[in-house]
């Protein structure tokens, strides 16, 4: 089997440790996704540009003009890069799969470099990465990267996918797209009436 696990960690703490991090982390990235969305569509609703996106998952949205996206396009658009997998800063999409082995948790962030926030959020947190195409990362003894083989073997024992063998966290997925879509429409049209009134 190929394994490359290169994001892997042990987490040395409870499951109800690991869940508190989580939730935490899902608060704070809900906020920072809030921010990239509008950003990208301050800059994208002024476009005069027909969405001409050709794969299935923007079928909601084709031929629409972007200056004439509603929330529901804008809905739309951002779930269709999640569906797609394109890998996109917008892809927001982000999860972990923590797997028990032997009394421990061993974790695999399916997200892109927000990792970081998760993993420096606890000390319990230690890389616990592998991979068998390159050398071992800077500092790891041959007995550590032996046993971490030993791991992610153990836990992957096939080619299945692997949310089979762990318990998976959405940290954001498509239905936080609406609300966060509405949220940030229903802030807009609050600060649009207070302007109205000063």
């Amino acid at each position: 089997m190929s394994t490359k696990i290169y994001y892997g960690h042990r987490f040395d703490g409870t499951w109800e440790e690991l869940l508190e991090v989580c939730i935490q982390l899902r608060k704070d990235y809900i906020k920072e996704v809030e921010v990239l969305y509008t950003k990208f569509l301050d800059a994208l609703l002024k476009s005069d540009e027909v969405c001409n996106r050709e794969e299935m998952y923007f079928s909601a949205v084709k031929g629409v003009k972007y200056k004439d996206f509603n929330t529901g396009h804008q809905a739309y658009y951002l779930m269709g890069l999640m569906e797609s997998g394109l890998s996109d800063p917008l892809n927001t999409d982000s999860s972990i799969i923590a797997y028990p082995f032997e009394g421990k948790i061993y974790i695999v962030p399916f997200m892109d470099h927000k990792w970081n926030k998760l993993t420096e959020r606890s000390d319990k947190f230690k890389f616990f990465g592998y991979w068998n195409n390159t050398d071992p990362d800077e500092g790891c003894t041959e007995e550590e990267w032996n046993e971490r083989e030993r791991v992610w073997e153990s836990i992957f024992p096939g080619y299945e996918p692997a949310k089979i063998y762990g318990l998976t966290y959405e940290i954001f997925g498509k239905s936080d797209v609406w609300s966060v879509i509405f949220n940030m429409e229903s802030q807009r049209l609050k600060k649009e009436k207070q302007d109205e009134i000063s």
